[in-house]
């Protein structure tokens, strides 16, 4: 079985840290290690009474750098990760599920799974809880929430993935999990959105949403031109 054995996160403000800490602490077993890249934060602030934690102090400026850094670290010692947002909450099953159909799909398809990541309640597309294509419900969720289905893109919010199917992000903020993304798809890579469920709190880390776009589409024309007049 294609185990979970690590969760891996990157925090600016660290202000919603205590409560995803604290969901994992109550909801995630025990053998499972954290990973947390910052700019500066005291481990006695950010403990756990039964997880390992693996504070690492880092200069990353963005989003890609940070997330490259800390799950690079992590998959030293882990095959497979979990990669989260600092400003989520675990759901009491969020973990069980998304261990459960990860070891699934990996053991149908191997490499081939890029992203496996969870639904919450803010995100876009299919990957959000308010998301339905046909309305259709089953008690009180959606039919399609019943079952995995796949999606060109995941954001990671809370997403499980195999170091033999990571590719670095780029050094951005905005537009950077959709080109990731991108990248895997090209490689025939097939993202899948599961079950589990988190509840995402968002927007907590990055400026204002058009001054992150216009920084990401001046590094995309300066760096990446197949991409900048894909995403302009």
């Amino acid at each position: 079985m294609s185990k979970l054995t690590a969760i891996c996160m990157s925090t600016v403000h660290a202000r919603n840290l205590p409560v995803l800490l604290k969901s994992i602490e109550q909801y995630v077993p025990d053998g499972v290690q954290i990973y947390i890249a910052h700019k500066g934060i005291q481990h006695m602030d950010y403990h756990s009474k039964k997880h390992a934690m693996n504070l690492v102090k880092t200069d990353a400026e963005n989003y890609g750098d940070a997330y490259n850094f800390i799950c690079k670290r992590a998959f030293e010692n882990h095959e497979s990760i979990i990669v989260c947002n600092d400003d989520i909450v675990f759901h009491p099953d969020t973990y069980d599920i998304l261990q459960k159909e990860y070891s699934f799909i990996r053991n149908e398809i191997g490499n081939l799974l890029g992203w496996l990541g969870c639904r919450t309640d803010y995100a876009a597309g299919v990957q959000n809880i308010r998301w339905s294509e046909d309305q259709k419900r089953i008690g009180v969720k959606f039919e399609y929430e019943t079952k995995p289905v796949e999606s060109h893109f995941i954001a990671p919010i809370c997403a499980a993935i195999h170091r033999d199917s990571w590719i670095d992000y780029l050094p951005i903020n905005w537009f950077s999990d959709s080109i990731q993304c991108s990248m895997m798809n090209d490689k025939g890579m097939h993202h899948i959105v599961s079950t589990a469920y988190v509840h995402h709190v968002g927007s907590q880390s990055l400026d204002a949403g058009y001054i992150e776009r216009e920084k990401a589409l001046d590094y995309l024309q300066k760096n990446n031109v197949e991409y900048y007049e894909a995403l302009k």
